[in-house]
């Protein structure tokens, strides 16, 4: 796919079903290449979901023969309870959060990612801001109170919490 803007062509591949309707698609920059695996991986969890006829749902990271989700409205919200990320991965999970002005930086809004992060049990937690000048006008980093708040409530439900930020 060619981006007539960069001047460069771009890498991507779609997820087609039988009745021609698209249902993934991922599209890549040059510098990044695609994983074979990973699409091997969601075809087949494309696959399983039609066979059962949406009866069934896969979970990030799902593997063939591994546990699936019942979808239903008993389900939302509850996924993280229902299904334990721990329980096939092996590695490290990391995650990051960027706090933006008027955007995620109230405080109910980080309790509530505070709460999810503390579902999710990262082995780190790092709380950034923007520090480049974004793509949008519009978009300000959080303040630095805001970011003394935001670690706060973090530590209060994650085990290590790491400020990544210019103050």
């Amino acid at each position: 796919m060619y981006n007539d803007e960069a001047g460069v062509e771009n890498h991507g591949r779609f997820i087609i079903d039988p009745d021609r309707v698209i249902q993934g698609y991922e599209v890549f920059t040059p510098p990044v290449g695609r994983h074979v695996a990973e699409t091997l991986r969601q075809l087949q969890a494309f696959q399983l979901v039609r066979k059962s006829e949406g009866a069934e749902a896969t979970p990030s990271g799902w593997k063939p023969g591994k546990m699936t989700l019942k979808p239903g409205a008993d389900l939302v919200g509850r996924v993280w309870e229902v299904w334990k990320t721990d329980a096939d991965y092996t590695g490290k999970l990391v995650s990051e959060t960027m706090l933006l002005h008027g955007i995620n930086d109230s405080q109910d809004t980080i309790r509530e990612i505070a709460a999810f992060m503390g579902k999710l049990k990262p082995a780190k937690s790092y709380l950034s801001i923007a520090t480049r000048p974004p793509a949008e006008a519009a978009v300000y980093p959080a303040d630095e109170n805001v970011l003394n708040m935001a670690y706060h409530l973090f530590s209060d439900k994650v085990k290590e919490v790491e400020l990544l930020s210019g103050y």
